[in-house]
């Protein structure tokens, strides 16, 4: 049987105590488990998911000249040691600009 996946998607740049929809990796694994518990019942393992945005695309070509917005990978390290922790996946999303 495949595990489904619900996915909380945010971006760890956001300061947790300012941005209501971007929490703070406990607070996150907290209401990811509440929605996830809610697909419980229709037979199928559910996956608790963190979807990070890690790069954004650009319309403009950066010092790097790949149209993309990297963020520094330190920024996820507390939202993938929280899924690490609490059983959860880990989708980094590479949003690649033209090159």
């Amino acid at each position: 049987m495949q595990p489904s996946s619900q996915a909380a998607t945010s971006n760890p740049l956001f300061d947790c105590t300012l941005a209501k929809h971007h929490r703070c990796p406990a607070a996150s694994v907290a209401r990811v488990r509440q929605i996830a518990d809610q697909y419980t019942g229709f037979g199928q393992p559910v996956m608790p998911t963190f979807k990070i945005i890690a790069t954004v695309a650009s319309a403009f070509a950066g010092s790097d000249g790949n149209y993309s917005n990297e963020f520094p990978t330190s920024k996820f390290e507390p939202w993938i040691a929280a899924a690490a922790v609490n059983c959860f996946h880990v989708v980094l999303d590479l949003q690649s600009g033209v090159s």
